[in-house]
């Protein structure tokens, strides 16, 4: 394998640069943008289902992509590089679902465009995962991953900042410009923070890499050779389950359990994510280097368990006011644990094939993005049906944000298989399954 030096500042804002403008448009497009204009297009009973089938058959057409393209950019040997010219590509395959986000006029056209926009993106995911566990030393990964947080965590505030200011703007004016003007910014962020990454990242020589193998053998995982690899999987799977359970609801949530007006909901939801944010940033490079000094699954256990309170805490509050304030609590969380959620999966991941497990690891952070919505969204639906009135006008979306709270507690109970680094070296013995 190819040595890996120490990186630079210089370095690790290059990298995240993608993740940046990535973060940027799904925050932009999950919380605010694609619920709105389902809004504009689907009948209020239906609104659960109709976000639910867009989130669902975009997720899982990106998560195959992911495997595939991962496999595919493992066995690559271009000149410029086995990662960065599907970080490129993808970018710029993204642009005419953006278009189709913007000018569509039916629901199929809305499902079709997020599709689209679901596996562009995903040709460029699953090999831009991989260039931290192959150019970062070990331990530097927290240190990468805090990077990697805070560019997630930035991106995930700007997009629904960006998406409520311009689309309030619009629902206030009685203009229609609002969605073209929204794709336009996205598309330019998705495809500037792709060139930066590409020009600025330097991948190793394609002969310093191991000989790629037959196809048929990149497609397959030993889980049983790497278990505590698969346990991540199975932890960070039920962990987003929970994450995109609540976030793709987060909109409806805040208009219909307390009453607000589209624009007013607008304005509120933004509000909360940026506050998100701005919480998640004060802990994310603690939790990165307290990470690389000492246990991983520790700072998981607590940054979950924060995220499990704000959770029960949307479920129940009375009122609306309790339930912005969970969203910091929430913002706490989650930004400690993304500064550790990517240095544990590449300091678990198998060194020679980082693309091909990566992708799977990119599986399950996708796959949740098919259930969740597909589980959450016809339940809200049948218990607004069923008990208008209860627990406020929208009892539904209460139900969902418990059922993000009963995933979280399942991948936090996951995490307890799995193995560190520093465990195995202390043991003497290969982890266990």
């Amino acid at each position: 394998m190819p040595t890996k030096e120490a990186p630079s500042r210089r370095f690790y804002l290059t990298l995240s640069a993608y993740c940046l403008g990535q973060a940027v448009v799904w925050g932009g497009l999950t919380v605010i943008g694609v619920p709105s204009r389902v809004e504009q297009l689907v009948a209020r009973d239906r609104l659960g289902i109709a976000v639910g089938a867009i989130a669902g058959l975009g997720a899982l057409a990106a998560g195959l992509g992911l495997i595939l393209i991962g496999a595919l950019s493992d066995r690559w040997r271009g000149s410029s590089g086995r990662r960065r010219p599907f970080v490129l590509a993808g970018a710029l395959l993204a642009l005419p679902g953006f278009w189709g986000y913007a000018t569509t006029t039916t629901f199929l056209g809305l499902l079709l465009s997020v599709t689209w926009l679901q596996i562009a993106v995903a040709v460029a995911t699953g090999p831009y995962h991989a260039l931290i566990p192959d150019l970062v030393p070990q331990d530097r990964l927290g240190e990468a991953s805090a990077y990697q947080g805070v560019a997630q965590l930035l991106g995930s505030a700007a997009g629904p900042l960006l998406a409520g200011v311009l689309l309030a703007s619009a629902a206030a004016s009685q203009a229609n410009r609002g969605p073209s003007t929204l794709a336009a910014i996205l598309g330019g962020t998705l495809v500037v923070t792709a060139v930066v990454t590409y020009l600025g990242v330097r991948e190793r020589p394609a002969q310093e890499w191991p000989p790629p193998k037959a196809l048929l053998e990149t497609m397959s995982f030993d889980f049983r050779k790497y278990p505590s690899f698969g346990w991540l999987i199975v932890s960070r799977f039920f962990i987003t389950m929970g994450f995109v359970t609540a976030l793709g609801f987060l909109l409806y949530y805040v208009q219909f359990t307390f009453a607000n007006s589209h624009a007013r909901a607008l304005t509120l939801t933004t509000e909360m994510q940026v506050l998100a944010t701005v919480a998640g940033l004060v802990g994310t490079f603690p939790a990165g280097r307290e990470a690389d000094r000492s246990s991983k699954k520790r700072v998981i256990y607590i940054s979950a368990g924060l995220c499990l309170a704000a959770g029960l805490c949307f479920a129940v509050s009375p009122i609306f006011p309790l339930a912005f304030l969970s969203a910091l609590v929430f913002g706490l969380g989650w930004g400690a644990f993304a500064a550790v959620d990517w240095s544990l999966a590449c300091e678990l991941v198998p060194e020679e094939e980082t693309a091909r497990y990566m992708g799977a690891w990119g599986f399950s952070l996708t796959l949740p993005g098919v259930l969740g919505p597909l589980l959450a969204g016809p339940l809200a639906d049948l218990v607004n049906a069923a008990a208008p009135g209860w627990a406020g006008p929208g009892p539904g979306y209460r139900l969902v944000m418990l059922l993000s709270v009963l995933y979280f507690t399942a991948g936090v109970l996951a995490v307890r298989h799995i193995r560190e680094a520093r465990e195995t070296a202390a043991a003497g013995t290969p982890p266990k399954s």
